[in-house]
């Protein structure tokens, strides 16, 4: 998940997507539930932020993996920052072979969301 090089295909895509949801889900809503205008929880807060800034990095990392796996390089990132191009990515099929290296083969590839 923290690794840039590579590629991965749509389902292990999708999967790391949806451990990424989970993952920060229960910081969203302990930051929702913690933060009132009388509590002085800036300590947690902080904490929080941190380890969203830590999520976001394997986000990124598996939107660039995915790219690689079109054929298209880490800086097209910013295009996913339009409406439903990250949903795109879901239904476009990866290319056979590409620089980053040959297709994927496995269906749910576990391994290569870890890999560094």
């Amino acid at each position: 998940m923290f690794s840039f090089k590579g590629r991965i295909n749509r389902t292990t895509f999708l999967l790391g997507g949806l451990i990424y949801a989970v993952l920060t889900a229960p910081f969203y809503f302990l930051q929702e539930s913690s933060t009132s205008p009388y509590d002085d929880k800036a300590w947690f807060t902080a904490a929080v932020l941190g380890l969203l800034v830590l999520l976001l990095w394997t986000i990124i990392s598996l939107h660039i993996r995915r790219l690689h796996d079109l054929g298209l390089s880490g800086w097209f990132l910013p295009i996913i920052l339009l409406p439903f191009v990250s949903v795109m990515l879901l239904f476009l099929p990866g290319k056979e072979s590409t620089q980053y290296g040959p297709k994927p083969t496995k269906l749910f590839d576990v391994a290569r969301l870890f890999e560094r």
